[in-house]
């Protein structure tokens, strides 16, 4: 196999770890689980092993690489948890998230249920990342919050889906088509514990600063022990990275692929052609609007001036006729007082 894998999964503040995680590969196939125990419900522990048991005991029966192989591993994992919950009435509310990886050394499947996530990492970038099964994520897809809102939010452990639920609410999310696997890239399968406390640009920053998937993981760990409260949450992550020589090359620029959301090179070319035309247009419009602008300016300014001068002239032919009106009280005054004097 062409696939490193590491991992760690630690106890953090609680009492017990009710993470479980597993890997299984086969010939040219392979599948990754992750899953999280629920804490608020009795048997998060019991949960999450059965799951990731049960999915990947599905796999070794049919290590097939399609989407209804993808949806039995995760049916077994449903049917294995609701099954112990029968058996073991003291685990009758037990529940877990899960999060898969399947894969035929050419292609890439992956499906989760709840919030535990998986990112997708191409050329060292993220181009692809799970959406949490969680009120605050529906919140964020309905405009109300920002995704960095996600981390700390007072409801962000609120799930709206998980493993243990009823028959009819078991809906995993799987990706719609496969993926191609090239060369280098990278996935990171975690835990709420572990992404609560290391951001999307700090994933793709201490992937470019490892060595190896090892260190990479490493460097993760190291920020989130820096940032974690003393009763934090358990945590685990698998580190997965595919080194095949033989595989193809990643796109230049992940955006451009168009199994990553993006645009092919000839639709971005021209909407930049036509971005380009626009501004160009705007330039062109611009400078008879300045010209007229520039023209407006001076007009009113030409009739502050004019308005200024006729005040100006209007107080001087005031103070004048005042002047005026003193000179004829004087000669007045002056003629009533030489008839007095005779």
């Amino acid at each position: 196999m062409s696939f490193m894998t590491d991992s760690v999964s630690r106890i953090g503040g609680r009492e017990l770890n009710e993470d479980s995680y597993g890997f299984f590969e086969m010939n040219n196939a392979a599948c990754w689980v992750v899953a999280d125990g629920l804490g608020g419900h009795r048997g998060g522990e019991a949960a999450s092993r059965i799951a990731v048991d049960a999915a990947l005991a599905s796999f070794r029966v049919t290590p097939e690489f399609s989407t209804p192989a993808l949806q039995r591993h995760l049916e077994a994992a449903q049917q294995a948890v609701l099954k112990a919950q029968k058996d073991q009435p003291t685990l009758s509310t037990m529940r877990t998230t899960i999060v898969v990886l399947l894969t035929d050394s050419l292609r890439v499947l992956w499906a989760h249920v709840g919030d535990s996530r998986l990112y997708c990492l191409e050329n060292g970038r993220i181009v692809s990342c799970t959406k949490d099964h969680s009120v605050v994520q529906a919140m964020v897809s309905a405009g109300e919050l920002s995704a960095n809102q996600i981390r700390h939010h007072e409801d962000r452990n609120r799930l709206l889906r998980c493993l243990g639920n009823s028959e009819n609410e078991f809906r995993p999310t799987i990706l719609s088509e496969a993926r191609t696997l090239y060369r280098g890239t990278a996935f990171l399968l975690c835990t709420d514990g572990f992404w609560e406390y290391v951001t999307e640009p700090e994933i793709e920053v201490d992937f470019a600063k490892g060595e190896g998937i090892r260190d990479w993981l490493a460097l993760m760990e190291d920020r989130l022990l820096e940032r974690v409260t003393e009763n934090n949450d358990n945590y685990t992550a698998i580190a997965v990275k595919f080194d095949s020589q033989t595989a193809p090359m990643p796109p230049a620029d992940p955006a451009s692929s168009p199994q990553s959301g993006g645009e092919p090179n000839s639709a971005r070319t021209a909407r930049l052609a036509w971005i380009v035309a626009i501004g160009l247009l705007l330039i062109a419009l611009e400078i008879p609007v300045l010209f007229l602008w520039n023209r407006h300016y001076l007009l009113e300014r030409q009739v502050e001036d004019v308005t200024a001068e006729r005040d100006s002239l209007s107080r001087d032919a005031q103070a004048l006729e005042q002047s005026l009106h003193d000179v004829r009280n004087q000669r007045h005054d002056g003629k009533g007082k030489s008839a007095a004097a005779k």
